[in-house]
C-alpha cells in the first residue's frame, strides 16, 4: 500500500544531513505515483525561526531574476535577485516561455568560489586547487543536483548563511482515503530545531485516472548548517607545508637499521651554518624508478623531463633521473617543493642509498656545467 504519510521522507528530515558525503539540493521528478520537488535557498541565521514557521515554501524557484521592486510610497529599487529580502538562491531557473528548454543553474558565486570546471560531457563540476588536485564537487542531471556536503557547508560559512531545503512531495493511490484510514480533513504537522512539515490529503478526481484516486501532499523544510569552526587560510599559507615526511637517508653500519630524517627544510643544515648537527639540505634521497610511473601515466597533469617533474600550474621538483636503477631527489627539496600528499607517495618508493648521484647531476648542481643527459629516457625527453 502506498505510504501516504511519508514515513521515509520524515525519517530523512530528522536526519543529521551534515554526516552525508553528498547532499541533494535540487530535485524535480514526476512519476505516475509520485511527484518530487526540492529547491534550496540560503538565509542568515536570524531568519531561522521565520523559515521554520510552516512547511509552505518561503521562495519559489521562479522568483529569481534581476529586476526592480516597486513600492507604493517610494521609488522603485533594483535588486540582484528581483526581490527585497535577505534570502538568496543557490540554484536558479531560466525560463524562456517554452521557446527554448528551461534550465536550472548553480549560482556563479559558488562556481567561482571553488574554481569549478564544468565537464559538459558528464555534467559534473570539478574543483581544481592550487596543487592541481581535482575533486568532483557537483553532479547534475535534468532532474537532480547534488553537491559535496563539506564544500557546500564551507561556502555557507564563508557567506555566514544557512541552507534551507524546501520540499513539495505528492503521493497518489488507487485506494480511497478510507482504505488508508484517512479522510480529507486530516492534517499532520511537526517541527524540530532544523525541520518542519505539513501533510494534507485530497481526492484526485481531476486526473480521471483510477490509479490516482487520492493523493497526499507533504510541504516541508530542512536546514543544513554551515561549518561553524571554518577559518579561511591566508593566501600565502595555502602554499606552505605544515606536515613533513621522514625519508630514509642512510643505513647504520653497526646495526643495519635504516636512518630516517624529516624533510622539513627548517630542520636541516645548510651552508649558512643553520642546524649544523642535522643532515644537509642537499642530502640525496634514493627512490625506485617506479616512482615516476604515476607521472608518465597522467600527461594531462604532469610533465617528466630531464632533471625534473612538474605538476602543471602547481609544483616542480628537481630530480636525478640519469641513473639506471634509482631516482634521486634532495631531502630539502622534497620538503620545500612538493605537498605532503606527494611526499607520502614518494615515501612508498624510498630505498636506502644504493650508489652515488649521476655525473650529469653532479656537474650541473656543483660545477655549474651544462651537461647532456645520459639516461636513454631522459635523452628521448630532452630531444
Amino acid at each position: 500500500m502506498t505510504d501516504l504519510l511519508f514515513k521515509d521522507i520524515i525519517d530523512w528530515l530528522k536526519k543529521d544531513l551534515r554526516q552525508d558525503s553528498w547532499l541533494t539540493i535540487y530535485k524535480s521528478f514526476r512519476l505516475h505515483t509520485e511527484w518530487f520537488e526540492i529547491f534550496p535557498v540560503m538565509f542568515p541565521k536570524n531568519l531561522t525561526t521565520e523559515f521554520l514557521k510552516h512547511g509552505a515554501w518561503s521562495l519559489n524557484i521562479t522568483n529569481f531574476q534581476p529586476g526592480h521592486v516597486h513600492y507604493s510610497d517610494q521609488e522603485s529599487k533594483y535588486f540582484r535577485w528581483g526581490f527585497d529580502a535577505k534570502y538568496e538562491p543557490l540554484v536558479y531557473q531560466c525560463f524562456y516561455n517554452n521557446i527554448y528548454p528551461t534550465t536550472v543553474e548553480i549560482i556563479e558565486e559558488f562556481k567561482l568560489y571553488f574554481n569549478l570546471y564544468h565537464d559538459k560531457k558528464s555534467n559534473k563540476y570539478i574543483a581544481v586547487n592550487d596543487m592541481s588536485d581535482e575533486t568532483v564537487v557537483v553532479t547534475q542531471t535534468d532532474e537532480e543536483i547534488k553537491i559535496k556536503t563539506t564544500h557546500l557547508r564551507e561556502f555557507l560559512a564563508a557567506k555566514k548563511m544557512k541552507l534551507g531545503l524546501q520540499l513539495d512531495f505528492y503521493r497518489f493511490s488507487n485506494l480511497s482515503l478510507n482504505k488508508h484510514g484517512l479522510s480529507e480533513g486530516d492534517y499532520f504537522q511537526d517541527k524540530g530545531k532544523d525541520y518542519c512539515y505539513d501533510i494534507t490529503f485530497q481526492k484526485s478526481d481531476y486526473f480521471n485516472d483510477t490509479s490516482r484516486k487520492v493523493n497526499s501532499r507533504l510541504l516541508g523544510k530542512k536546514i543544513v548548517d554551515n561549518l561553524s569552526q571554518f577559518k579561511p587560510k591566508p593566501w600565502h599559507e595555502q602554499f606552505v607545508n605544515t606536515k613533513f615526511v621522514d625519508f630514509i637517508i642512510n643505513m647504520d653500519t653497526e646495526t643495519g637499521n635504516e636512518i630516517e630524517h624529516s624533510c622539513n627544510p627548517e630542520l636541516l643544515s645548510d651552508y649558512f651554518g643553520k642546524n649544523p648537527e642535522a643532515p644537509n639540505y642537499l642530502t640525496p634521497v634514493f627512490f625506485k624508478r617506479e616512482v615516476l610511473v604515476k607521472y608518465y601515466q597522467d600527461t594531462k597533469k604532469y610533465s617528466v623531463y630531464d632533471g625534473g617533474i612538474e605538476c602543471k600550474g602547481s609544483w616542480r621538483l628537481d630530480i636525478d633521473n640519469n641513473l639506471e636503477d634509482s631516482i634521486i631527489a634532495y631531502l630539502g627539496d622534497l620538503g620545500r617543493d612538493i605537498p605532503f600528499s606527494e611526499q607520502s607517495y614518494w615515501r612508498g618508493f624510498n630505498i636506502p642509498p644504493n650508489g652515488k648521484m649521476s655525473m650529469v647531476k653532479f656537474k650541473r648542481d656543483f660545477l655549474t656545467v651544462a651537461t647532456n643527459p645520459e639516461n636513454i629516457d631522459s635523452i628521448s625527453i630532452a630531444s
